[in-house]
């Protein structure tokens, strides 16, 4: 009864690795095709509001924020100007 305990949890160990690595070799292969060949992007643009405005697929795409300001108020009633990065990155 022992060995068949042991040898159920020894199967169990093993799957339960074997899983585990079949994951981490699929992680590894993508990042390995992602910087020789690109991996696949679709990167839609919407507008303030959420009408799309640009849609952009390709294997590498860099992204590239503008830098915009906007105003706030604060609670005096006066204008500060924010100035605001916008950076994507994946």
């Amino acid at each position: 009864m022992k060995k068949k305990r042991f040898a159920m949890a020894a199967v169990c160990a093993v799957m339960t690795i074997a899983l585990a690595g079949c994951s981490m070799l699929s992680s590894k292969l993508n990042d390995i095709t992602g910087k020789l060949v690109g991996n696949s992007y679709t990167i839609t643009t919407y507008d303030n509001y959420g009408n799309r405005v640009m849609t952009t697929t390709g294997d590498k795409i860099n992204v590239q924020g503008n830098a915009v300001e906007t105003s706030s108020y604060d609670s005096d009633g006066n204008v500060m100007v924010i100035p605001v990065f916008l950076r994507r990155t994946r």
